[in-house]
């Protein structure tokens, strides 16, 4: 049986979106066995607790500079976009964001 051109189409659209699907499952199951341990977790480890608090600290999130150059406020937007985009993989993932941010603030007071 033969398929027609618009049949191939939505058969290929499927194919990709089904493609990046299981691309995007295995980045955040990475995101998710390097911060809490394996994929199936939804509790950071303390070590992923720290590396998360250490990784706020030097992006400086939660506080605001006010007498910063350009380059230092392009700078630390920069540095917040990454830990901001960890923190959203990990949520994605299924992470209770009370919870994280919970832990990453007791990690980050030791």
């Amino acid at each position: 049986m033969a398929l027609d051109a618009k049949a191939r189409g939505k058969l290929t659209s499927r194919a990709a979106a089904i493609l990046t699907y299981r691309r995007e499952r295995r980045l955040l199951d990475a995101y998710a066995t390097v911060f809490c341990g394996s994929a199936d977790s939804q509790t950071l480890t303390p070590e992923g607790a720290r590396v998360l608090a250490d990784l706020g600290r030097l992006a400086a999130l939660g506080k605001v500079r006010i007498n910063a150059t350009d380059a230092e406020l392009r700078t630390s937007e920069g540095q917040r976009h990454v830990v901001l985009h960890i923190m959203q993989k990990l949520r994605d993932g299924g992470q209770n964001l009370a919870r994280m941010a919970r832990r990453i603030r007791e990690a980050g007071s030791e």
